[in-house]
C-alpha cells in the first residue's frame, strides 16, 4: 500500500455572527462549491447528514487522482462546531468503490475530514478555525508497487500542496460570496 494524505489548517475572520456563520456553513452543497477539486457524488436518501464526496485532480498535467470519501457532515446544538467525519464501510449506505491503480490514474477511497470551530468575535464577527485532511491507502503490489512508488513520492507533495489551495480558495470565496440576505 502507498498513501496518500494531505492537511491544511487556517483560521479567519467571518463577517457576521456566528449564528449566521454555522447556517451558511451548515449547508454541505453551500461549503463544497468552494471546496475546489471536491464534489458530492451522492446524498443518502433516509439520512441527509451522509454523503459521498469525491475529491479529484489532474496531477502533473497527466496523472488523475480520484478519492472517494464516504462522511457524515453535522453541526453541534451550540452552533459552535461543524464536522465532517469519514463513514466506516459498514456505516456506508452507498456501494462500495473497487480501488484501481494505473499508469494513468488512480481511483480508492479515502477518509476526509473538516472541523470547523466557530466562535463569537468583536463587532458582530466569527472567528473560525478550519482544519481539512485528506488521508487514502493506494492499493499497489509486485511490480505496480515499484513503479508508482516514485510516482507517488512525487504526487504526495502535490496533494499536500492542494489541500493548502483548496482551504485558501474555501477561504477567499466562501467569504467573499456570503450575503447575508440568503439565509
Amino acid at each position: 500500500m502507498l498513501k496518500l494524505n494531505g492537511a491544511a489548517q487556517r483560521s479567519f475572520l467571518f463577517p457576521s455572527v456566528r449564528g449566521d456563520a454555522f447556517s451558511y456553513y451548515a449547508d454541505l452543497e453551500n461549503v463544497v462549491r468552494f471546496l475546489r477539486y471536491v464534489e458530492i457524488e451522492a446524498q443518502d436518501k433516509q439520512d441527509p447528514r451522509l454523503y459521498r464526496l469525491a475529491y479529484r485532480t489532474q496531477e502533473m498535467g497527466a496523472y488523475d487522482v480520484c478519492v472517494y470519501c464516504d462522511v457524515i457532515y453535522e453541526g453541534d446544538a451550540a452552533q459552535t462546531e461543524l464536522q465532517m467525519r469519514p463513514l466506516t464501510a459498514a456505516q456506508s449506505p452507498f456501494a462500495p468503490v473497487e480501488p484501481s491503480v494505473s499508469a494513468e490514474k488512480t481511483v480508492t477511497t479515502g477518509e476526509f475530514r473538516l472541523v470547523s470551530t466557530l466562535r463569537e468575535h468583536p463587532q458582530n464577527k466569527t472567528k473560525i478555525d478550519m482544519d481539512l485532511s485528506i488521508v487514502s491507502q493506494i492499493p499497489a503490489s509486485g511490480m505496480m508497487k515499484l513503479v508508482m512508488a516514485p510516482l507517488m513520492g512525487v504526487i504526495e507533495p502535490l496533494v499536500t500542496g492542494r489541500m493548502d489551495e483548496v482551504v485558501d480558495h474555501f477561504v477567499q470565496e466562501s467569504v467573499a460570496q456570503y450575503r447575508p440576505e440568503s439565509l
